[in-house]
């Protein structure tokens, strides 16, 4: 047989190898989070909402408190050791999305730089477009991308256009895979930054990028500093940049949080309900680009009054005298 055909034949005996191990990790992985969620109707019977799960790790805690002494318990521990060890030695999982509105200049671009970075790091990935009901051709050009790279490419569309915020959750409920990466879809921030995000996922389960050469107006370059001071002091943060438009984060991080901001809070609110949960939070240097076309919606009138009632009211949330407490604990007088 000659060299080249032996070569292949390996490569794609590896393929397969690493396809099956994946579909092992993956299987095991859903009937752990399947066991554990039926348990949360036990453990969070008194609560309004139910919990998600979404990591191994958390779900091995929801089934150490509903069943303590039970054998559910064991067979559980059990299998979340199966699947940490089986993860250890498969590919990181990463999916990638990022949402557009009236940015038909650049999702092909965007999408295709994602696409060459993610096969460079892992051989697991996917990237998700939300379309937020644009009326231009961004889904088009979307739904384009996704025929032509069926196996990696999904698109999500609104009907109509929901908000940034929940553009990102549409994006994140889409997401199979652990790490989530996510990227505005104007041109403005590089996709390859993330490749730098992903390289310290040991070490952090958030990343933020915080932008140290800003291509901005400076009307724009003003408002993002007046806006960091601001939430630096409301929420007594250490982040320099706290909402730009790209982040990568391990899923498990939302088993704690919930996000409610269907405005360009949505990232700011990640970041310091991730800090205060304990979550270790790392920050990366990140330089802007000019965009193709268009003008960008984040510092519209609007986007900012969105965004000053998503500030205040999480602020109440977590200043207020209920928001997680311990157990069996109040502050009520």
């Amino acid at each position: 047989m000659p060299a080249s055909s032996t070569g292949r034949s390996a490569n794609n005996a590896a393929g397969r190898n690493v396809q099956i191990e994946s579909m092992v990790v993956q299987s095991e992985k859903t009937a752990l989070l399947s066991q554990c969620q039926s348990s949360l109707k036990k453990v969070d019977s008194g609560e309004k909402t139910q919990r998600k799960i979404y990591s191994p790790q958390a779900a091995i805690r929801v089934i150490a408190a509903a069943f303590p002494t039970s054998g559910a318990h064991r067979f559980c521990a059990e299998r979340i050791d199966l699947v940490i060890a089986l993860e250890k030695n498969s590919p990181v999982g990463v999916s990638f999305f990022f949402p557009v509105y009236n940015d038909e200049a650049t999702v092909r671009e965007v999408a295709e730089r994602a696409l060459s970075m993610l096969r460079d790091i892992t051989s697991i990935y996917e990237v998700i477009i939300v379309d937020d009901g644009s009326p231009d051709n961004s889904g088009k050009i979307a739904d384009e991308l996704a025929l032509q790279y069926s196996d990696v490419v999904r698109v999500v569309h609104h009907p109509h256009n929901r908000g940034y915020g929940a553009a990102l959750m549409s994006g994140i409920r889409a997401s199979r895979y652990d790490w989530i990466c996510m990227v505005d879809g104007d041109g403005e921030y590089d996709v390859l930054d993330l490749r730098k995000m992903l390289k310290l996922r040991d070490h952090y389960l958030l990343i933020i990028g915080f932008r140290y050469k800003k291509l901005y107006s400076a009307k724009r370059i003003f408002i993002s500093f007046v806006y960091n001071m601001v939430l630096r002091w409301l929420f007594r943060t250490p982040f320099r940049d706290v909402s730009t438009g790209i982040r990568a984060f391990h899923r498990s991080v939302l088993d704690d949080i919930e996000i409610t901001s269907d405005s360009p809070f949505f990232g700011a609110e990640l970041a310091i309900k991730a800090m205060l949960r304990g979550y270790p939070v790392g920050e990366i240097g990140i330089q802007t680009f000019p965009r193709s076309l268009g003008k960008g919606s984040a510092v519209t009138v609007n986007n900012i009054r969105l965004t000053i009632a998503d500030m205040l009211r999480v602020r109440r949330e977590i200043f207020s005298d209920d928001y997680q407490l311990p157990s069996g604990r109040t502050r009520r007088i």
